[in-house]
């Protein structure tokens, strides 16, 4: 269902995300998160940056430290902000 959609539906999706910090948002945002689209991307990890991360696969936080390194070079400055926020947390 979710793949189907739109850059823009799934970025607006997971904006609505993330403030129950319930297992099965987490699921819908690390869905849409495996995506070539950097915006769609950064939305998820703002919408993650309110999770509890105890417990979560190792093997999860290493893909997304991966992208977010590689974004954080000539990202804009609001774009940075959420990255590094969300890299704090761990």
């Amino acid at each position: 269902m979710i793949p189907n959609e739109t850059n823009r539906w799934k970025k607006r999706l997971v904006e609505c995300l993330g403030g129950t910090d319930t297992s099965y948002e987490l699921r819908i945002i690390l869905d849409i998160i495996d995506t070539p689209d950097d915006d769609v991307f950064v939305a998820c990890i703002d919408s993650l940056r309110g999770f509890d991360w105890d417990g979560m696969d190792s093997s999860i936080m290493e893909s997304l430290k991966k992208k977010i390194d590689k974004l954080l070079v000539g990202a804009s400055l609001p774009v940075k902000n959420v990255l590094e926020n969300f890299l704090e947390k761990d």
